[in-house]
């Protein structure tokens, strides 16, 4: 009986013991509190003083209250006054007010934007007040008429952001470089930009890259874009085209004609790399003056661009230091001092001095065969190599040559039949480097593809214009890469275009219309009013299949009104 009632009273204890760790478990228990959606809603304009739009302001202070905290991102670097102020004010916030102080320099019977960009954000979230915009006017009426746009790179056809974009009522071309804009605003990050408080009329729109930070179009390293713009009263209709209309500003970059050397680089102890801003000119020199050498010792190479120029030691000296000079025609002149790297090791083993190589094991049909060569070798007494290709019926002997814009690759004369399987041999110590390292035997197999391989695009364009015109077609990938360019010609007829030996793939066309005919894409001319010429993408990205032609018909003039 005893015991009975003993394991009833633990039987007790244990349940009271269960109940309570879950009751304490039940206390402690930490529950993340529920909150509402997060904000993604801007800072809203809720009063100010003056108030927005106010008519006769004659103070020098603006305080403007919003319905949360706000933060200013660069405010003085972003905020942009039209008309222009002698000196920019004191930007800053506290809390939920932004104030402007210290504004001075009024004009009587104006209208003033302070436009803020997307310098206002909340605190909690970041989010951006974007064309924040305040007015007022210093007269008895306000300016209340709106423009909007869009400043898209005229080549690329890819929005400018944060370029300046000014509004001139006088349009002379030489008003507008030394005297400051009516109006200016600059371009968010997808390129647009609005006007608002402005007046009716005719404005030159002008966008630029203010470079000197003066608010002026007035240097040539200063891209532009420039329209010729009516601003009017329009209905506020949604069906009206003009009131919602968006101005494109073909925006140009400019060019660099300067020339500079923007690298220099020694390769090895007997080669130098220089890269250039631009295009080297026809006379273009370098002289070597440590080691000093004679134009017959060394040679200069450039690259296809011309921006590129490799120069080999053809002597027995070696550039351990490189004193040298570069200069052309143009009174560019640039002198050059290199030192080579003292903890770069030498190979010791003769055997892996220098080494032949195919630049590839797979041969196009319609490309030359070519050498890869390890090291710059002496070719004062080899002009040419001779090697043998041959295949399981012909054997051939075949010539090669050094390539004039690479000392370390030569290119051969070869004809070789489609689909076939090759063998190359190449004799040893034909070639010589000047430290008399020579080459080993190569014998390498190689295969060549066929026509079959690749597909084709052709163009059909078509032209109601009866003046002949020149058009550039330029073959793109899908990521814009020019790949290859050809130039037709039409006379209110159609013409064709074709692309061959194209790999299997998606492809993009972009057009220019070759104004001038000089077959280059040219950016257009502030002082002469030239716009730049007109590119347009085919909006269709084109898919070519080995073996195929694909063909797409192209209406030249619907594609340039789009």
């Amino acid at each position: 009986m005893i015991l009975n009632k003993l394991n009833k009273m633990k039987t007790v204890y244990k349940v009271v013991f269960l109940i309570c760790c879950i009751a304490l478990c039940s206390c402690a228990r930490i529950v993340t509190p529920s909150g509402g959606e997060r904000d993604i809603k801007p800072p809203v304009y809720v009063k100010s003083n003056p108030p927005i739009n106010a008519l006769e302001f004659q103070g020098n202070k603006i305080e403007i209250e919003f319905d949360e905290y706000i933060v200013l991102d660069n405010a003085t670097g972003k905020l942009i006054v039209s008309p222009p102020l002698k000196k920019k004010p004191t930007v800053g916030s506290k809390l939920r007010t932004l104030y402007i102080k210290d504004i001075d320099s009024l004009e009587e019977n104006t209208t003033y934007i302070f436009d803020f960009g997307d310098a206002i954000t909340d605190f909690n979230e970041g989010n951006r007040l974007n064309h924040f915009a305040f007015a007022f006017s210093t007269g008895e009426t306000i300016d209340s008429l709106s423009y909007r746009g869009k400043v898209v790179n005229a080549y690329t056809l890819k929005p400018e952001a944060n370029k300046f974009v000014s509004l001139y009522r006088n349009t002379e071309r030489e008003y507008i470089r030394t005297n400051l804009p009516d109006y200016i605003t600059r371009t968010d990050s997808s390129g647009r930009f609005y006007f608002k408080n402005i007046k009716q009329g005719q404005y030159t729109a002008l966008a630029f890259e203010d470079m000197n930070q003066n608010m002026l179009y007035d240097l040539p390293t200063e891209g532009y874009g420039q329209l010729d713009v009516t601003v009017t009263e329009v209905k506020e209709d949604t069906s009206d085209k003009v009131a919602n209309r968006t101005d494109i500003i073909y925006y140009n970059t400019a060019e660099d004609t300067v020339q500079k050397l923007t690298a220099s680089e020694l390769l090895s102890d007997r080669e130098f790399r220089l890269v250039f801003s631009v295009a080297v000119g026809e006379g273009f020199k370098v002289k070597i003056e440590k080691p000093l050498l004679q134009p017959s010792q060394y040679g200069v190479y450039m690259n296809g661009k011309r921006d590129t120029v490799t120069v080999v030691s053809k002597s027995a000296a070696v550039f351990d230091t490189l004193d040298a000079v570069v200069y052309d025609d143009n009174g560019f002149e640039e002198k050059i001092n290199l030192t080579a790297n003292t903890r770069r090791k030498k190979k010791k083993d003769t055997k892996d001095k220098l080494f032949l190589s195919l630049e590839t094991d797979t041969l196009s049909y319609f490309k030359p065969l070519a050498l890869r060569l390890s090291q710059i070798v002496n070719t004062e007494n080899t002009a040419s190599i001779q090697a043998l290709c041959y295949d399981s019926v012909d054997t051939m002997k075949v010539n090669f040559v050094f390539d004039t814009s690479d000392p370390k690759r030569m290119v051969s004369d070869a004809v070789l039949k489609e689909g076939g399987q090759y063998t190359l041999y190449i004799d040893s110590a034909v070639l010589y480097t000047y430290e008399g390292y020579y080459n080993d035997t190569l014998r390498t197999g190689f295969v060549t593809d066929t026509k079959d391989s690749y597909g084709s695009l052709r163009l059909n364009l078509s032209s109601v214009d009866t003046a002949e015109q020149s058009y550039i077609l330029t073959l793109t990938d899908v990521q814009n890469n020019a790949l290859r360019d050809t130039v037709v010609r039409t006379k209110g007829a159609a013409a064709t275009a074709e692309f061959v030996n194209l790999k299997e793939g998606k492809y993009k066309v972009r057009i220019i219309e070759d104004k001038n005919s000089d077959k280059k894409y040219n950016g257009g001319n502030f002082d002469s009013g030239l716009p730049p010429e007109r590119v347009k993408y085919m909006p269709k990205t084109l898919n070519v299949r080995k073996g195929w032609v694909t063909e797409e018909d192209v209406d030249l003039n619907a594609l340039f009104e789009q």
